[in-house]
């Protein structure tokens, strides 16, 4: 990021350095430390300053303090950067109404960019750059591009919140709002970012994309997102039927997205309930299902396979299936005992049936004994 460094003209020799008064008013400083670690709390998020035209060193161990002026939603500025500087009630309010001390209310976006609005000063004995402890510039992040009306918080790391919800034309007619058309203009569309697309200049305005941004929530009311889905099998849907979800780049409406290269939902407490008037669709590489105690399912019907919604091979009982086994074994071995005092017309034994009836027999007991092990310990089917 370039510097101008004729922000101001430097105060003529012998000048006395100057604190924001708490009578005066609004005046700007820049920032040449933030607390983050006090003994008093009350000091955190407060910073140092020089006002801007002070002859006051910036190495002065002898610096005001300014304090944010919001308690539940903080922007803390970086070193170098300008304040805006107030004097506002203080604690001591009670015992006189006019006790004050100097907040600072917001930062200047001097270059207009999310990142970083610094401003050194080429007359004090700070090394250019200096953003404080730890602070690298992000230089491949960009301000995002504003629509008609948006309502846009952005990060200094690539994050971002846009409220939205009205098309932006420009001169010639163009609407860069690819969100809203005539049919949904006006309707309220939210979009949370974190990291953005890569680019080759970190002051060109860019838009969201859901398909390249590192993790992103889209909340929409009546909106089209061209997300790219991570799997497209959805083989298991009877496609003779109309419950087949409509593609994910396509469907428009009420929905909400998240798109990121990681999802995870986790109840510390209670359960994850997931529910649909329609269908619920899990497809990837693999679906794994694991229960410390069961996993249930339970369905009028349930299809095991892409063709087994014709209902053309049923699953078979177990303890029904095994007991019919056991019924054709034991009508077997009645058999095959009957045999063995069958005769012949002339009433003599018959000496195959007397050799072969023990062996099957005996196959028979085996058989029955392997029976019970056709059924699962783990699967039960109602």
């Amino acid at each position: 990021m370039a510097y101008n460094f004729n922000f101001y003209t430097p105060p003529a020799p012998g000048a006395t350095g100057r604190r924001a008064s708490p009578n005066s008013s609004p005046v700007f400083a820049r920032v040449v430390n933030v607390i983050l670690e006090n003994n008093d709390p009350s000091l955190i998020g407060s910073i140092n300053y020089r006002v801007i035209g002070s002859a006051t060193s910036e190495e002065s161990p002898d610096l005001p303090i300014a304090y944010p002026s919001q308690g539940s939603i903080k922007k803390l500025p970086l070193k170098g950067e300008i304040v805006v500087l107030e004097s506002l009630p203080d604690s001591n309010l009670f015992t006189s109404i006019s006790s004050k001390k100097v907040y600072y209310t917001r930062t200047v976006d001097i270059w207009n960019h999310p990142s970083y609005n610094g401003y050194p000063d080429e007359y004090q004995p700070v090394t250019v750059g200096d953003l404080g402890r730890g602070v690298i510039e992000p230089i491949t992040v960009n301000p995002l591009l504003p629509f008609q009306g948006d309502m846009l918080i952005e990060g200094r790391q690539g994050q971002s919140i846009r409220f939205t919800g009205f098309k932006s034309e420009l001169a010639d007619g163009t609407n860069i709002n690819t969100f809203v058309d005539d049919e949904n203009n006006g309707k309220p569309l939210i979009i949370i970012s974190n990291d953005q697309i890569s680019t080759d200049n970190g002051f060109d305005h860019i838009k969201e994309d859901v398909n390249e941004d590192s993790t992103s929530i889209y909340l929409t009311s009546d909106h089209t997102i061209p997300l790219n889905a991570a799997s497209s099998k959805r083989d298991s849907y009877d496609t003779t039927k109309t419950d087949v979800p409509q593609d994910f780049s396509t469907y428009r409406g009420s929905q909400l997205i998240a798109n990121s290269g990681r999802i995870v939902l986790n109840s510390k407490q209670d359960s994850i309930l997931l529910s649909a008037t329609s269908t619920v669709g899990l497809n990837g590489q693999s679906i794994n299902l694991d229960g410390e105690s069961y996993t249930s399912i339970d369905s009028p019907k349930i299809y095991l396979g892409t063709s087994a919604i014709l209902e053309q091979d049923p699953v078979l009982l177990g303890n029904e299936t095994v007991k019919l086994l056991k019924d054709l074994v034991d009508s077997l071995r009645t058999f095959f005992t009957d045999l063995t005092t069958a005769t012949t017309v002339s009433g003599e034994p018959i000496p195959k049936f007397l050799e072969t009836v023990p062996s099957i027999s005996r196959k028979l007991t085996r058989i029955e004994g392997r029976l019970e092990s056709l059924k699962s310990k783990k699967v039960w089917v109602e």
